[in-house]
């Protein structure tokens, strides 16, 4: 008996000292960071650096995954954190979701909760960015692919290309509230084109039709529709500038960019070349780039909508991305036919570089191909999918700086800086 209560104590007493022990800090050893690599030959794939044995450090409430900006990198089978300096992924965010499509996002007002396009789910997925963590899914129609938050007032708009619908997210409750459709028989994918100047007044394109639906951004309802494009579908991109007052629609069955009167809605004319489009306010320029003629048009605004020149870019030139870099006008272009990003001098009208970026996937019989990126404070980040990696690019540098391994078919990216 006295044995037995010795033992008994001996437990007790070693119980409190364990407990005591987990409660005093435990200082945690810096990680490992991976190592650069080297610079890669520009018309070679970047490959990825070695992966680094060193566990994922675990994230608590006093010490967070990373400081400073961070990119989330989207690929079907997973979400990870990038640290851009580091150059490698410090956490996963897990989800329910074993094999998604990622195909667009956008954040609330606040850019706390970013809203991520899952087509092939039919879904949106709702990440906290400050906790790092998935907190809803949300049903949408059938092939989303296109994701809104005008004049950032937490109202998330999702067009739903299977059906050709708007549907309309509470960016609060996180409830689908309103569904908008196109007034057409053969709906197709479309984007929406909202301006302060317009008001509540916005427009939806559709690459199955020249018609353009006039929509009321507060009453969630069709307004109107117009014709434009000479007759042969159909409409994709679109911009306004406040320069002009006026809105460009792509037309791309003709090859030409539509300049539309946005008091009346009636076709002005037309501007040569189609293809994704970007105003440059304070430049007062129009771009507008022509992956089927692999150039990039610049259009001088403030002078009659006249051409100032253009810039050959091969290799399928898709989206463009302008900064401000010691005192030059740059703009990163992401190519579909080659593995690199091209650096062109909007000032000077050259490119001034490719830098390799990793290469993407090109499924057979794809009618399109597109590769996006993101801008940050010091790097430009696209996602190689063919690869796996996400290519990190050094905008003062332009050079290579790392290529971060995610997974294979990686297609998103977006770019936060930790408040």
């Amino acid at each position: 008996m006295k044995r037995f209560r010795l033992l008994a104590l001996l437990a007790v007493m070693t119980l409190v000292l364990s407990a005591c022990a987990t409660q005093q800090a435990t200082p945690t050893a810096a990680p490992t960071p991976t190592p650069k690599p080297e610079a890669t030959p520009m018309g070679q794939v970047a490959q990825p650096p070695t992966p680094v044995s060193t566990p994922t450090p675990v994230p608590t409430p006093t010490m967070p995954v990373v400081t400073g900006e961070f990119v989330l990198a989207f690929a079907p089978n997973r979400i990870a954190v990038i640290d851009p300096k580091e150059a490698r992924v410090v956490k996963d965010i897990p989800t329910n979701q074993t094999e998604a499509e990622y195909i667009e996002a956008r954040f609330d007002s606040k850019e706390r909760l970013l809203f991520v396009v899952d087509r092939a789910n039919a879904q949106i997925l709702v990440i906290d960015t400050e906790k790092l963590e998935a907190v809803k899914t949300i049903d949408v129609g059938q092939r989303p692919v296109h994701i809104y938050n005008p004049f950032k007032k937490d109202e998330i708009w999702v067009h739903a290309d299977g059906e050709g619908t708007w549907y309309v997210i509470d960016g609060k409750t996180l409830e689908v509230t309103a569904r908008v459709a196109k007034p057409f028989a053969n709906p197709g994918h479309g984007k929406l084109l909202y301006h302060k100047d317009l008001g509540t007044k916005a427009y939806v394109t559709d690459v199955n039709n020249t018609t353009i639906t006039v929509i009321d951004l507060e009453q969630k309802s069709v307004i109107k529709t117009f014709e434009l494009c000479e007759g042969k579908p159909g409409t994709h991109y679109a911009v306004y500038s406040t320069v002009t007052k006026r809105a460009y629609f792509e037309c791309f069955g003709i090859g030409k960019t539509a300049i539309v009167d946005p008091t009346t809605d009636t076709v002005l004319g037309y501007l040569e070349g189609s293809g994704s489009t970007k105003i440059l306010e304070k430049e007062k320029l129009l771009l507008i780039m022509q992956k089927r003629n692999n150039q990039l048009t610049i259009v001088d605004l403030a002078q009659q909508e006249t051409v100032k020149g253009t810039i050959p870019i091969e290799g399928g030139p898709d989206q463009i991305y302008v900064v401000k870099q010691d005192g030059k006008l740059l703009g990163f272009v992401t190519t579909t036919l080659t593995p690199e990003v091209v650096i062109v001098d909007l000032d000077a009208m050259k490119v001034v570089k490719r830098v390799a970026a990793g290469d993407i996937e090109r499924p057979e019989g794809a009618r399109t191909l597109h590769r996006i990126g993101d801008i940050g404070h010091d790097y430009f980040y696209t996602p190689a999918s063919a690869d796996g990696v996400v290519a990190i690019i050094d905008i003062k540098r332009q050079t290579l700086h790392a290529a971060v391994p995610v997974a294979k078919g990686v297609r998103t990216v977006v770019a936060k800086h930790d408040h």
